[in-house]
């Protein structure tokens, strides 16, 4: 089954995440990739992942060193939980 979403994690989401990924084949079509809230992992899985026209979301927030090209929308919100929808802001028309 091919991947429809990315999901980037911090190490105890992503886990939960890649539970029902892989262990209750829930959500075979998710991607979680463990990148935590790490600016640089986080600006190049966006890019990777995007490029294989994957929607891109964390369940973390921007973090000082982001880049500030790097869009956060919030999704979803939940007791414990966020969700952000992450993509390239385009350049600015002149």
């Amino acid at each position: 089954m091919a991947h429809v979403a990315s999901v980037l994690a911090g190490w105890d989401d992503g886990n939960v995440l890649r539970y029902f990924c892989y262990a209750e084949p829930l959500r075979r079509d998710v991607r979680v990739v463990l990148t935590g809230a790490q600016p640089r992992r986080v600006a190049r899985a966006v890019t990777l992942e995007r490029a294989a026209g994957r929607p891109v979301f964390a369940t973390f927030p921007r973090v000082a060193g982001t880049p500030d090209s790097l869009e956060f929308a919030p999704l979803a919100a939940a007791r414990d939980t966020l969700l952000w929808r992450l993509d390239w802001r385009a350049p600015a028309r002149p």
